[in-house]
């Protein structure tokens, strides 16, 4: 029984596939991906996808930004007392780091 049968095969590893395929693959390996007329077959916009990921995009520029201006500042002024309190806490780190 081949363990990567299920991930190449259109029956998908149930019982139907080891009815039909006898759980190998015929000659030539199984068909991979979506047949023709499957309920999976689509069709892709392509103005569409470019639309949506110019706007996603443009929503994580906008978002980077805003991140920049409000939490920036705050962790300006946190930081240091932060990594003092962790290198207090921690004296065998900060010799390790010295050298």
């Amino acid at each position: 029984m081949n363990p990567f049968h299920s991930l190449s095969c259109r029956h998908r590893g149930t019982a139907g596939c080891q009815r039909r395929c006898g759980d190998r693959p015929k000659r030539g390996g199984h068909r991979r991906g979506p047949r023709e007329g499957d309920a999976t077959t689509t069709t892709i916009d392509r103005s569409a996808l470019d639309a949506l990921r110019a706007e996603e995009l443009a929503l994580s520029k906008a978002d980077a930004e805003c991140s920049a201006e409000t939490t920036g500042p705050v962790l300006e002024e946190v930081r240091p007392e932060y990594e003092q309190r962790f290198l207090d806490s921690h004296p065998e780190l900060a010799n390790q780091a010295e050298g």
